[in-house]
């Protein structure tokens, strides 16, 4: 430790276990190379003796073969007194081939020794061997370890050194090039405060250092700074300009913690109950507004709980002795971890709106007085044609006569009323131009303009009055064709647009639609006012009963000459019809909307008409979308 003092600052463990780490790391790749290195030379040293054992065999054991057969022991001696002064040798030992010792050299260690055992073969004049005995060689590995370990020593003595001088380098570059500059760098993060940013960071360096991690990570944090002073920078723009939108809005803005507690309020909230904060933030409804006005509040923030959800809410709200009214949206408040932390909303005083919506009501009302008056004229026919739908709804079979007087009246209503106010401003230019010239100040300008609005009240008039007048027609014709069962030639597509014009006030208020499909013309020889009212039953069914939850309902009605006959495929989009309903759609008296004053005979009635008038056929067909009827009838009745 008094040794990393001199290098390294007070307090600088990253430096001590740098310098621990690399130490540590170096002494064991130092002891995995020396043990590679000894093990090398150990191999060698046994590879070098190994080769001195087999000189010994190929060069002195012939020798001693020739002295033993001789029986010249002193030869035997000499040549292997000769072998005992090589360093490596401790033991000669040489046996007849009984084991009988015949001579014994040197020491035998039982340690750090190495054994070999060679037979004494002896080669006579048939060249035939023949072994006399053996000879036991005993060298030892002592001088070969203690060689070994003086190299260890070594090696580690000078590996440890030169690693802990390169350690201590490596640290001393390491403190120069990184570790002052982290210092540095926290010292500096330690002094910076966004609120009141300092300037930006500059480590002290070089030309050398320039485009290095270092500088790379200084430019970062520099960046980084400037990033955060501009995001804190933005978010104060933002909450400033919130807050002036929230003080300055002219609706109430405030929010409640899960108790009902107010927690924030705006400005126009303060106002409008004439009152300050504190007497508000930490408040409850209830110590607000009176008992029935608190309820109510308090079941509204209830129900945004519980839904989770924005909800708009209509209130009434006593404020200084008068009752305001207020639309408001209210909201739930979640925290970090989407746990409800209170309500909000914003409540939009509309009293004035309020007020002004009862003038136009009563307006409306007087409105409709004056209309009744004005419109007395119209009430009269309508009155006729009501008198005419009364007289033709006596028997079922006529009761689509009803719908039609219907439609006819509403439609005609339209173009007479225009035919009135027409006539009503020819009466006020007549009137006019008589009182210009009985004055004497007639000029042609006026005069001019007289004419271009007689000719254009004119056209109007002319123009309803015969939409009027067609309308009469057709419907003449279908109350004909429905109150008479005459038979009489007519084109069918043609015939059934009359029958969707005449009932086509019965749907004009929805987006329905009704398509009819034919590839030519077809004329029946036939009874129209029956097909009329099959027509006319089927798509009352679909708007009444199959459109009932549809707003764009849609119809089709394909027309195909088969033959002799004329092929109608009726079908809608609308809620169809189950399985028990397409079995008993054509009893009589069986509907499914009998509370509605539905008798159940309208389709049983075209079943009838079908087949016993027209003589033909009719089918309910299961669909997956909406209705499906199949009629088949002659073309000549």
């Amino acid at each position: 430790m008094k040794l990393a003092s001199l290098f390294f600052r007070k307090g600088e463990k990253l430096s001590i276990r740098l310098l621990f780490w690399i130490l540590l790391l170096s002494s064991i790749f130092t002891l995995i190379a020396t043990t590679i290195q000894i093990y090398l030379d150990y191999r060698e040293s046994r590879q070098t003796l190994e080769i001195s054992l087999q000189q010994v065999e190929e060069t002195a054991l012939p020798a001693v073969a020739v002295a033993m057969w001789n029986l010249d022991k002193e030869v035997m001696e000499s040549i292997l007194d000769g072998l005992l002064t090589q360093p490596d040798i401790l033991y000669l030992e040489v046996v007849d081939t009984y084991n009988h010792p015949i001579i014994q050299l040197g020491d035998i260690e039982v340690k750090n020794s190495l054994e070999r055992l060679y037979p004494i073969m002896y080669t006579n004049d048939a060249a035939q061997q023949i072994k006399i005995g053996q000879l036991k060689v005993v060298a030892t590995l002592a001088e070969i370890y203690r060689k070994l370990m003086d190299k260890v020593v070594v090696i580690l003595l000078t590996q440890g050194v030169k690693t802990f001088l390169m350690s201590i380098c490596i640290l001393v570059l390491v403190e120069r090039l990184v570790i002052r500059h982290l210092n540095s760098l926290a010292k500096w993060a330690y002094s910076v405060e966004l609120e009141n940013p300092n300037e930006l960071l500059i480590l002290p360096r070089g030309k050398s250092g320039e485009g290095d991690v270092i500088d790379s990570v200084t430019r970062a944090i520099n960046t980084m700074q400037l990033n955060l002073i501009q995001a804190l920078l933005d978010r104060e723009k933002a909450e400033r300009l919130t807050k002036s939108i929230v003080e300055n809005t002219s609706s109430l803005i405030y929010a409640k913690d899960p108790q009902g507690s107010y927690t924030m309020v705006n400005q126009q909230f303060l106002t409008a109950l004439g009152l300050n904060s504190d007497k508000v933030i930490g408040h409850t409804d209830s110590q607000l507004f009176s008992e029935n006005v608190a309820n109510a509040l308090r079941h509204h923030d209830l129900i945004v709980t519980q839904q989770a959800k924005p909800v708009t809410f209509d209130e009434e709200v006593m404020q200084q002795g008068q009752v305001e009214y207020y639309v408001s949206v209210k909201f739930p408040i979640f925290d970090d971890n989407q746990k409800l932390s209170g309500t909000g909303g914003v409540s939009t005083n509309i009293t004035d709106r309020h007020q002004k919506e009862q003038q136009i009501l009563e307006l409306n009302e007087s409105l409709e007085a004056k209309v009744e008056v004005r419109t007395k004229a119209l009430q009269k026919s309508v009155i006729n044609l009501e008198l005419t739908q009364a007289q033709l709804v006596e028997s079922e079979k006529m009761s689509a006569l009803g719908g039609l007087v219907s439609g006819v009246a509403h439609e005609i209503n339209t173009p007479l009323g225009v035919s009135v106010t027409a006539a009503s401003h020819l009466v006020s230019l007549v009137n006019g131009f008589e009182s210009e010239y009985k004055s004497g100040n007639l000029k042609r300008s006026f005069l001019e303009n007289y004419m271009v609005n007689i000719k254009e009240s004119s056209d109007i008039l002319t123009r309803n009055l015969d939409r009027a007048a067609n309308l009469v027609q057709n419907f003449k014709q279908i109350a004909a064709d429905q109150s008479r069962e005459v038979k009489r030639q007519f084109e069918i597509k043609t015939y059934i647009e009359e029958v969707i014009g005449a009932i086509n006030p019965k749907f004009k208020t929805a987006d329905h639609t009704i398509t009819i499909e034919a590839e030519k013309p077809i004329t029946l020889d036939s009874y129209p006012g029956a097909i009329a009212k099959i027509i006319t039953d089927l798509i009352m069914n679909s708007i009444t009963h199959g459109f009932k939850d549809v707003t764009e309902g849609e119809i089709k009605i394909k027309l195909t000459q088969v033959g002799g006959s004329l092929e109608i495929n009726y079908q809608d989009n609308g809620v169809g019809l189950d399985a028990q309903q397409l079995e008993k759609v054509f009893e009589p008296f069986y509907t499914t909307t009998r509370g509605s004053g539905d008798s159940g005979l309208g389709m049983s009635i075209c079943y009838n008409l079908v087949t016993h008038m027209l003589g033909g056929r009719i089918k309910c067909i299961e669909s997956a979308t909406g209705a499906h009827f199949n009629i088949h009838i002659p073309l000549v009745s």
